[in-house]
């Protein structure tokens, strides 16, 4: 099950479909007009979660059937508020394995001095490893790629086209 923010585009007629499930606070709005200007290739709707407190839960998920040994993900992110405190964090995507297994996460940190970033977390030889980007803004989209390769043991995240670590 994966918490998101924003799905990826598809397109009048192309929609996907979630089953969604909120928290307390909390509303998914699956219709929502893009904000601000549309990264390329985006379409007209995006998930959308609204929330009027903190620590707020929203999930879409989706069953893409077999594990693939080798897989790429794309999100598309717009921040518009985030109601962090320092040095909190709230997760934006989960990847999990067939046996349900988290693989890796994806979220939005707030540092001790108040600044936002992206934390990727791998799991990796028995434990959780933090792969923190630069500082991000508010009101700003932002493209986030993973690419993991089970077979080859490699993996890679990208932050708006420029690799932010990979091992």
């Amino acid at each position: 099950m994966a918490r998101i923010i924003d799905e990826n585009f598809e397109g009048t007629g192309y929609e996907e479909t979630w089953t969604e499930i909120v928290g307390a606070g909390c509303t998914l709005d699956e219709d929502s007009a893009i904000p601000g200007t549309p990264p390329p290739g985006a379409s007209s709707q995006c998930l959308k979660a609204i929330s009027a407190a903190t620590g707020y839960e929203a999930y879409a998920l989706r069953n893409y059937g077999s594990l693939k040994a080798k897989t790429f993900t794309r999100i598309y992110a717009y921040i518009g508020a985030e109601g962090l405190v320092n040095d909190s964090a709230k997760n934006i995507c989960f990847a999990y394995d067939a046996s349900s297994n988290g693989v890796w996460i994806l979220l939005l940190y707030q540092t001790a001095a108040g600044a936002l970033q992206f934390v990727f977390y791998l799991w990796n030889n028995g434990t959780w490893n933090a792969y923190f980007s630069s500082n991000i803004s508010l009101s700003t989209w932002y493209r986030i790629e993973i690419k993991y390769d089970d077979t080859a043991n490699t993996w890679e995240w990208k932050l708006n086209g420029t690799s932010q670590n990979s091992g």
